[in-house]
């Protein structure tokens, strides 16, 4: 079982209650706990000597340098001028030194774990997406004997497919190997399961490579 985890907030409401209460008991048994209590006890009772001048200017350098690394993606859409200026004065201030530590933590681990969360997700690769429009089934003319369906070319398309639908959108018949983006349907020579002056729903499938690269959304129309 993983070990529990808890915000900041949980934190400071676990730490106010009594010593007997469960909650209190069983986060004190995590290492996340005792580690944040320790932090919050240096915050409170500082402990050790103090700081030179000079190692507060450079704690403060360094932990300046990291919050503006991990807060670069932010600052390229969220402009908030002289924050950093900001930040420098409050780390060279009296009473930086003991919140630093816990500053650093929870300031750099906070927003990275903001950016991570926030950032919109990558897009996905799907199959066949974007390689062409998807193409446009022009109505039915009129031919002698016939009609005729003729659909927009796609680029780099090898070949065609025509597929029909029935009433119940089951498939009834179809064309493979159309080259050319047009089909003719002649009311003596139409494809077997298909009946002269019945209605039908039409699709039309780009294919390269034996795969479809593009597809028409279905049209109606009344057979030869």
């Amino acid at each position: 079982m993983s070990e529990e985890r808890f915000t900041p907030d949980e934190f400071a409401r676990l730490v106010s209650l009594p010593a007997s209460h469960p909650d209190r008991q069983r986060a004190e048994r995590t290492s996340q706990f005792e580690a944040w209590r320790v932090m919050l006890r240096e915050f409170e009772q500082p402990s050790g000597a103090p700081l030179s001048a000079a190692e507060l200017a450079a704690a403060g350098r360094e932990l300046e340098r990291r919050v503006v690394q991990t807060l670069d993606p932010i600052s390229r859409v969220v402009t908030r001028p002289s924050w950093s200026g900001a930040l420098s004065a409050w780390l060279r201030g009296p009473a930086s030194r003991p919140a630093l530590a816990l500053a650093a933590i929870v300031v750099v681990t906070g927003a990275a774990l903001w950016v991570a969360t926030s950032r919109p997700p990558g897009p996905r690769a799907v199959r066949g997406a974007g390689e062409a429009p998807a193409i446009v089934l022009a109505p039915p003319r009129a031919v002698e004997g016939g009609i005729e369906l003729r659909w927009t070319p796609v680029a780099g398309a090898e070949a065609y497919r025509v597929v029909f639908y029935g009433a119940d959108l089951g498939e009834s018949a179809r064309v493979d190997g159309l080259s050319a983006p047009r089909l003719v349907l002649r009311r003596d020579a139409l494809p077997s399961g298909l009946q002269h002056g019945g209605q039908a729903l039409v699709e039309v499938t780009a294919l390269r490579g034996g795969d479809p690269v593009a597809t028409s959304p279905t049209r109606a129309i009344t057979l030869p």
